[in-house]
């Protein structure tokens, strides 16, 4: 246990799946602080948003709103000028993932649905 943490409800320790549901003990996100280096915290976290596709100029606009908390805290705890050379250099390093999903007409698919080499009818019933 880390010094000044509170220590945790037993029901805490369960992995979700199990935790049974409790009024007193909804099934939340819960937030805190830790010890640390905020600027190691910043770059992981650009690092992160940036490889899951979210641009730099994105990022700043987050970075303006007091919704994005560890971004809005990240920023208080550094500094703007900081923060915003944090993000520049883990931009200037992380790749984005990129996708394109295409579907084809149905025209242009012409295929037949084969099971150990013959032609199979997927529109009919199977026999038990």
């Amino acid at each position: 246990m880390m010094a000044g943490m509170p220590e945790p409800d037993a029901r805490d320790l369960l992995p979700p799946w199990q935790k049974p549901m409790e009024p007193d003990h909804p099934l939340i996100l819960k937030g805190g602080s830790v010890p640390g280096d905020p600027e190691v915290m910043m770059r992981c976290l650009f690092e992160e948003l940036l490889a899951t596709g979210i641009s730099a100029d994105e990022i700043r606009r987050m970075l303006r709103s007091k919704l994005y908390g560890a971004l809005h805290v990240g920023k208080q705890a550094l500094g703007e000028a900081r923060v915003l050379e944090l993000l520049e250099q883990a931009a200037s390093r992380t790749g984005m993932i990129q996708a394109r999903v295409w579907e084809a007409p149905d025209s242009v698919l012409d295929v037949t649905l084969t099971v150990h080499g013959k032609p199979v009818d997927p529109t009919a019933a199977e026999d038990h």
